[in-house]
C-alpha cells in the first residue's frame, strides 16, 4: 500500500511474485545485508579494529619509532588505514585538543585532562659540533665548557619541553644560561647550522643517526 505498487499475485493455490515484488525483495535483502554490514563495522570501528587512525608525529620520532609502530600496527590492526601527519610539538598538542588527531608521539609535557600518555622511549641530549671545533678532543662536555657558545635550539614556543630540557642542564651545573644564537623550527635545519659552523647545539641523538659532514 505505501509502495502503491503490487509485489505479489495471489491465487488460490500459491503466491507468486510480481516483476516488482522480485527486485523490491532483491533490493530490500542487499539493504539489509548493507545495514548489518554497518552494524558490523561500527561495532570493529568502535574497538579499535577498523577506520582510521589520525596519527600526529614530530620530526624526532620519525627516525626510530614511527617506523616501527607503523609496522607493527599494521600487522595487528590491518583494516585500519593509519593518517600520518608529521608537525611540530606545539601544533601537536593544539591538535590533539581539538580532536583533530586520534594519537601522537610527541615530548612529555604538562599532564592535560582527557589525555592519557605511554613512554615509549627515552631520549639524551647529544651535543652536535662543526669538524674541527675545539671540543672535538674533549671526553666528556660540561655546561661550563659551552660557556660564550653560539646556541642553536628551537623556540620553547615549538618544542618547550627540549627547550626546558636544554636550558634545566645548564641551571643544574650553576653555570651561565646558554646564549641562544639561532631559533629554527625543524632539528635537521638545525644540524644544518651547525655544519656550517654557525654555532653547537643540543639535539636529541635519536635525530643524529644521519651523519652530516
Amino acid at each position: 500500500r505505501a509502495l502503491d505498487v503490487r509485489l505479489v499475485e495471489r491465487h488460490s493455490r500459491h503466491v507468486a511474485l510480481t516483476p516488482a515484488g522480485a527486485r523490491f525483495l532483491e533490493d530490500s535483502r542487499d539493504v539489509l545485508a548493507r545495514f548489518d554490514a554497518a552494524c558490523r563495522d561500527a561495532r570493529l570501528v568502535a574497538m579499535g579494529e577498523k577506520g582510521v587512525l589520525r596519527l600526529g608525529f614530530m620530526m624526532h620520532a620519525a627516525h626510530r619509532l614511527v617506523p616501527e609502530l607503523v609496522k607493527r600496527y599494521a600487522q595487528v590492526r590491518p583494516d585500519v588505514r593509519l593518517a600520518l601527519e608529521e608537525t611540530t610539538p606545539a601544533e601537536i598538542e593544539v591538535k590533539l585538543a581539538r580532536g583533530e588527531l586520534d594519537a601522537a608521539v610527541t615530548f612529555r609535557g604538562r599532564a592535560e585532562p582527557g589525555l592519557e600518555t605511554i613512554l615509549l622511549l627515552r631520549d639524551r641530549l647529544r651535543l652536535a659540533i662543526p669538524m674541527g671545533h675545539r671540543l672535538s678532543s674533549f671526553a666528556t662536555v660540561t655546561p661550563q665548557d659551552l660557556a660564550g657558545e653560539a646556541l642553536i635550539a628551537a623556540p620553547a614556543s615549538v618544542v618547550a619541553p627540549l627547550r626546558e630540557a636544554i636550558e634545566g642542564w645548564f641551571a643544574a651545573a650553576d653555570a651561565p644560561p646558554p646564549r641562544f644564537a639561532l631559533e629554527p623550527r625543524l632539528q635537521h635545519t638545525i644540524l644544518r647550522l651547525v655544519a656550517a659552523r654557525l654555532g653547537v647545539a643540543l639535539a636529541p641523538a635519536s635525530i643524529c643517526d644521519t651523519r652530516i659532514p
